[in-house]
């Protein structure tokens, strides 16, 4: 017999998490339960709706850094809100990595002809730099663009000694933007 409050464990995956013997009674009332169903039970009345998150998460409370790292990104967050320039902003044989079009492109021409196809379609575009973290060659910063669709990401910055921008990764969620628009990005990636 085991032990009082100790969980029966069916499986455990290499990772090492432990998958429960059976449904817990919860999960099992619930998938059978009429008012569960229809949001009548009070044991998942405690979940806020989405328009009641916060979605600051303590901005306030965070403060940017200054440095080569806050300059670059916000040097580089001009530059694509201006629409044009930000190529010069990288070094001969820097790397530039957007992931949520799974895109690389390795030096500083082929990252040129990248934003002059795709920064239009790209949500970093229109966004202003939001806190900023990492001192010396290497960090990154949060970016915001209000009213757009992808509304938050973030940027990986790596700096040469003279501050130009060696690499540069960004993500953000690409699923929300609807299929017309990550295709374009998609074939705006595919260089000639």
């Amino acid at each position: 017999m085991e032990p009082p409050g100790r969980r029966q464990v069916a499986a455990k995956s290499p990772g090492g998490w432990q998958f429960p013997a059976k449904h817990d009674d919860l999960n099992e009332r619930h998938s059978h339960d009429p008012a569960a169903a229809r949001g009548d039970d009070p044991g998942i009345q405690h979940v806020s709706p989405a328009d009641s998150y916060p979605h600051d998460l303590g901005v306030s409370t965070v403060t940017s850094r200054q440095g080569p790292v806050a300059m670059a990104a916000r040097e580089l967050t001009a530059a694509f809100a201006a629409g044009g320039a930000a190529g010069e902003l990288f070094s001969y044989d820097a790397v530039f990595e957007d992931m949520a079009p799974r895109a690389q492109f390795r030096g500083q021409a082929a990252i040129a002809r990248y934003l002059r196809r795709a920064l239009p379609g790209l949500p970093y575009a229109r966004a202003s730099e939001r806190h900023v973290a990492g001192a010396g060659q290497g960090g990154g910063y949060e970016w915001r663009a209000e009213g757009q669709p992808v509304a938050v990401g973030a940027g990986a910055l790596e700096l040469s000694q003279d501050g130009k921008i060696t690499k540069f990764t960004v993500v953000w969620d690409g699923s929300v933007l609807d299929d017309r628009a990550i295709t374009a990005l998609a074939i705006a990636a595919v260089d000639n």
